[in-house]
């Protein structure tokens, strides 16, 4: 603050000095060189002087910026120290209002459950007090009866000791009562299943009666299929009866085809001249003939040779390729005859 002060002196002397400067170098251009050297050595004195003047007020400045620097920082730190601590007190006072708000939301919480709770207490001591009236009410309607069962109980106890107390005598009317209710009860039940058993009797008499008509018109149905099926059974044993008959007489004429044909062979076979054209073939026919015929001559395999149609196929198989050879014996016995008529004549010639 001192330094701030003094500024406007130092502007002013500095001012003055500046002025004298001017005046001395307007002196000093006239003067000598001695002259001129000690005025620099002056000049020089007096700017040394100046500096170390500016170089103390620079310190003291210094100086006074530290302390005030100094004092700042602690100012700081007092303050950053008063701003921790009120932090924590507001924190405290926020925790201890967070605490007030939870206090006295539970405290309202609790007096509302209080005050329901105080209502349903008043409320059940109303109805309390209303069945105490009724109840109160109900003893004036029945201690007359309450009267009469005691002289009851005290009639009956002078000839009997079954009611010795008016308990018993309510005891046996509930036994009675509950008696009676489980008789309606089974009675109900009872008259339930007989409703139920005739309803099902009923549809059972009609189910029998639909069931013997429905088995009468089956048993039409059927007497009528079973005529059907004889009369078809009939004609189809009349078919089969004809086909037997028929299978029968082609078996007999293929039987004596076949004999024939086998005497014809034995016939052409027993000429001496035809004896030595027995080839493996003849053989081969001669033996499946054989087997023809043997099977042609069991007749106890009729029924058989009905049924297996590849016997006749293969005897009619048979039967042609011994025809063809008979043809060929008949071809060869008529180039014989035409050979021995041509010799004849040439030896009549």
């Amino acid at each position: 603050m001192s330094s701030l002060k003094d500024a406007p002196k130092r502007s002013v002397a500095a001012q003055g000095r500046h002025d004298g400067d001017m005046i001395q170098t307007v002196f000093l251009e006239h003067a000598c060189t001695a002259t001129r050297m000690l005025e620099k050595r002056r000049q020089l004195f007096e700017v040394q002087e100046a500096l170390e003047a500016q170089k103390e007020d620079f310190a003291r400045k210094g100086d006074a910026f530290r302390r005030r620097e100094e004092a700042l920082r602690k100012k700081d730190l007092r303050l950053q120290e008063s701003l921790i601590k009120f932090n924590k007190f507001l924190q405290e006072n926020e925790s201890k209002r967070t605490r007030a708000i939870k206090r006295c939301a539970e405290e309202k919480r609790q007096c509302e459950a209080k005050e329901k709770e105080v209502a349903e207490l008043l409320q059940t001591l109303e109805g309390k007090v209303a069945k105490e009236k009724l109840l109160a009410q109900q003893l004036t309607k029945n201690i007359k009866y309450h009267d009469y069962l005691a002289s009851i109980v005290k009639y009956v106890q002078d000839g009997s000791d079954d009611f010795l107390e008016i308990q018993d005598v309510l005891d046996r009317y509930n036994t009675l009562r509950k008696a009676n209710e489980e008789l309606k009860n089974q009675q109900q039940k009872n008259i339930t299943l007989y409703e139920q058993k005739q309803k099902e009797f009923i549809q059972l008499l009609k189910d029998k009666g639909d069931g013997t008509l429905n088995r009468n018109n089956e048993i039409g149905l059927l007497q009528k299929e079973v005529e059907t099926c004889t009369i078809t059974a009939a004609g189809a044993q009349h078919r089969l009866d004809a086909i037997i008959r028929n299978v029968t007489d082609r078996t007999s004429d293929l039987g004596q085809i076949l004999s024939a044909i086998d005497y014809l062979i034995e016939r052409f076979e027993n000429q001496p001249h035809h004896k030595k054209r027995a080839t493996a073939e003849l053989l081969s026919i001669k033996n499946i003939a054989g087997n023809g015929s043997s099977n042609n001559n069991n007749t106890n395999h009729l029924d058989k040779d009905l049924q297996n149609e590849e016997t006749l196929k293969s005897k009619r198989i048979i039967a042609l390729q011994k025809i063809e050879k008979i043809a060929e014996y008949m071809i060869d016995y008529e180039s014989i005859a035409r050979n021995h008529e041509v010799e004849s004549a040439d030896r009549r010639r």
